[in-house]
């Protein structure tokens, strides 16, 4: 059984208590019947259970920024068949006294073992959180224009000196009008040093 207990923001704190939880998972009362294998018709109380608490934290889904308060909702489930115990084993030393001194045998004579059953509650957490970063922006838009600019320099040296029709490219690329100009007026600089 998964049911939604409660949905807060983080400014309000939390306060749950055991009864609520076992609400939620749908234990009404500790006196029922429980249902774990080894419950021999015995009550939560006499076997424990075991809870399972998800918290969830969000604060990203309401604005694009990533500004709200943080949102939590808690979603508990009991374990079906399950109990829960506690297996505590003591050794017993025996106690002679002698006069006024006390002394303890040296190996145990006998052990003591308490059954302790309890609720057990388990808690597990995830979440989306998000908050807007200008620094983090300005880096990654850098980093792309950059990569961008690397990509484009690659094409265009791959198309003029590698591939079998590079001459075809360059013709494309490079306007031969300028070129020419260029080597025209440079031929006349020339022309007019010598005279």
């Amino acid at each position: 059984m998964l049911t939604m207990l409660l949905k807060r923001s983080s400014q309000s704190g939390t306060s749950i208590t055991v009864k609520e939880l076992l609400m939620a998972a749908g234990v009404d009362s500790l006196e029922n019947i429980t249902d774990s294998i080894s419950g021999n018709g015995e009550s939560f109380r006499r076997r424990g259970c075991v809870l399972r608490v998800s918290i969830r934290y969000d604060n990203w889904r309401r604005t694009w920024f990533g500004t709200t308060d943080i949102e939590y909702s808690y979603f508990v489930r009991r374990v079906p068949y399950v109990d829960y115990v506690i297996k505590e084993v003591q050794p017993v030393r025996d106690i002679h006294t002698v006069g006024e001194k006390i002394h303890f045998l040296s190996s145990p004579i006998y052990r003591l073992q308490r059954k302790r059953y309890a609720v057990r509650i388990e808690f597990e957490q995830s979440g989306s959180l998000g908050m807007f970063s200008a620094s983090s922006l300005v880096i990654k838009l850098a980093s792309s224009i950059g990569l961008l600019t690397l990509t484009a320099t690659l094409i265009e040296c791959l198309a003029l000196y590698v591939l079998p029709n590079k001459n075809n490219y360059r013709e494309q690329i490079i306007d031969m009008s300028t070129i020419e100009k260029g080597a025209t007026e440079k031929k006349k600089r020339e022309g007019a040093k010598e005279l």
